[in-house]
């Protein structure tokens, strides 16, 4: 609660196609504790070229967001 009022929020997670813009596809997840308020945010930002999935798992969602970036890092070197 904040300010006597409950605050909902939700993770965003996924590698956006540097070519979305011309048409390429690209996915990514959105995650919420609040399962009713992910799927209102997939389906208000998803595109025919932005395919977005829910999940109710936020740390899932942002450990394997996390652990993703480590290992582009490491490929990189």
């Amino acid at each position: 609660m904040a300010a006597d009022r409950e605050v909902r929020y939700a993770v965003l997670s996924g590698r956006p196609s540097p070519r979305a813009g011309q048409g390429d596809a690209t996915a990514a997840v959105i995650a919420s504790e609040d399962a009713a308020f992910a799927t209102t945010i997939r389906e208000s930002l998803s595109t025919p070229v932005f395919r977005l999935y829910s999940s109710n798992d936020v740390v899932g969602v942002e450990l394997g967001g996390a652990v993703k970036n480590v290992i582009a890092s490491l490929r990189a070197r």
